[in-house]
């Protein structure tokens, strides 16, 4: 079979409940690539169909090379009605799953902290355009010989999304966030924080922070239960089991950005000889090289690993997740070009040197309408800094930069300075409005620089387009039941259905 005149697909390597993933043949470009399909009795349902497009939508949005590239979305009439299909990268690997059933009492805390930092750093590059994946789990990081990739965005949300407004759950029962099981909260990139930890937690130990039990049990954990203290690891920092621990905060606010995780474990995944050298002047979130040891195994024949995919299939038993086959989202449509400011990315396995204790981090997200735009600067720095502290940023011609009250912006040519408004907090980023005209998205800001510290960065051009209406199918969201011991928690209302 032939899709779009284009894709021959070769043959099926996975399958699960929704979805069914093909190897075939890019015909136009002679290579081979992953063709993710629905299932074949849930292609006629019309939110099934929306969350494979919200998935294509998603992805290909985010430029990152630790995120599974997206190549191409289509539809094709088969058996009287329309097929949607994804084209995706296919990648060799296996899975974090499978690496930790091969090691069953968990890997060398270097060997996690490479990892989980590659994983932050694709979570990062997600939040910064305001997606929160909503699965973060072993099954879905995929470990290949070039590095880290993170798969399936396929019940991804933006950020804000109302995860309580129904009953429905939707994600993994041992890495779903707190406030998604009570439901009382938005949906934010803390919660992929959290289910990170979970999986640091898991890769660190070879267990989860407390005993399995059934899946309402392990809900009720998430929310009323202190992890458990991490077994002793010789060798390990104090600084990466306090790191793990901060993830697994029950209060989303306690919890370290994506960015910062990427960074913190940055410190311990890089040679000494380098990481005595002097600090780099102006760099995007680090790619650390996976042990070869990890993936040496990718060159041999692995028993129901013959081909691991980005698109990758949920196989997990029925009852490790609640509500999966539901949950269809709808994602606004992003359109624009990606920058990603900030020098070059390194190559995966090229030795990387941690960004200084006084650096900072930037992100700016411009919203196009024809020649004018808005925008959200967010200016993070690592250590603590006084009113008024000066930013500086390039723009290319064309670019006419204002500000909203109280912070001051001013430009001379291509030179922009935004002096600001509050003090800098370590850690807690202060958020600028900006205003202007462009005449287009290839000359957007560059070159961050902090009271002369040059800044990872991260730019988005986009326009968003009015979200389609979610649909949704009920399922039942697991009660999780009286705190122990301090009594029992209000039920949340239901809402009244309209006549």
């Amino acid at each position: 079979m032939v899709l779009g005149k284009r894709y021959r697909l070769v043959e099926r390597i996975g399958s699960g409940g929704m979805a069914v993933v093909w190897r075939a043949h890019d015909q136009v470009l002679h290579r081979t690539v992953a063709v993710k399909m629905l299932s074949p009795h849930l292609a006629a349902e019309p939110h099934h169909l929306q969350l494979l497009r919200t998935e294509a939508l998603a992805v290909a949005g985010l430029a990152h090379p630790r995120i599974t590239s997206v190549y191409d979305y289509g539809q094709q009439l088969l058996d009287g009605h329309e097929q949607p299909y994804l084209v995706m990268e296919l990648v060799d690997g296996v899975t974090l799953r499978q690496a930790l059933r091969d090691t069953p009492s968990g890997l060398s805390w270097q060997d996690v902290a490479s990892i989980t930092g590659q994983v932050a750093a694709a979570l990062a590059a997600a939040h910064a355009r305001g997606i929160v994946h909503r699965d973060v789990t072993p099954a879905n990081i995929m470990l290949t010989a070039d590095g880290v990739k993170v798969l399936d965005f396929g019940i991804c949300v933006l950020t804000g999304f109302d995860d309580g407004a129904s009953d429905e759950l939707v994600g993994t029962v041992d890495y779903v966030a707190p406030e998604r099981v009570t439901g009382r909260s938005a949906v934010t990139a803390a919660s992929d924080v959290y289910s990170l930890g979970m999986v640091m937690y898991r890769c660190l130990s070879g267990r989860l922070p407390w005993e399995r039990t059934t899946p309402t049990r392990r809900l009720r954990q998430h929310v009323f239960t202190p992890p458990q203290e991490l077994p002793p690891v010789p060798g390990m920092p104090q600084e990466v089991v306090e790191l793990c621990l901060s993830c697994l905060a029950k209060d989303p606010a306690d919890r370290p950005s994506a960015a910062r995780i990427a960074t913190a474990l940055g410190r311990w995944s890089v040679p000494e000889s380098r990481a005595a050298g002097a600090a780099p002047a102006e760099e995007s979130t680090r790619l650390l090289a996976v042990p070869a040891e990890l993936t040496r195994r990718d060159r041999q024949p692995v028993p129901g690993l013959r081909t691991r995919l980005a698109a990758s299939v949920r196989t997990m038993p029925a009852e490790r997740r609640v509500g999966l086959s539901a949950g269809a989202v709808a994602v606004a449509v992003l359109t624009g070009a990606l920058v990603v400011n900030g020098g070059p990315v390194a190559e995966a396995g090229a030795a990387q040197v941690p960004v200084p204790p006084d650096g900072c981090q930037v992100s700016l997200q411009v919203h196009a309408t024809g020649t004018g735009y808005t925008a959200t600067l967010a200016v993070n720095s690592f250590r603590d800094r006084p009113r008024p502290w000066r930013l500086t940023f390039t723009v290319g011609d064309g670019w006419k930069v204002g500000g909203q009250r109280p912070a001051t912006v001013q430009q001379d040519g291509p030179q922009t300075i935004v002096t600001g408004p509050v003090d800098l907090v370590a850690g807690k980023p202060v958020t600028v409005g900006l205003v202007g005209s462009a005449k287009t998205a290839n000359a957007a800001p560059a070159r961050f620089v902090l009271d002369g510290t040059a800044c990872q960065s991260n730019v988005n051009v986009f326009s968003a387009a009015p979200s389609p209406a979610a649909a949704t199918e009920p399922v039942k969201r697991e009660p999780v039941g009286p705190a122990e011991p301090h009594g029992k928690p209000k039920p949340k209302p239901k809402p009244k259905k309209k006549p």
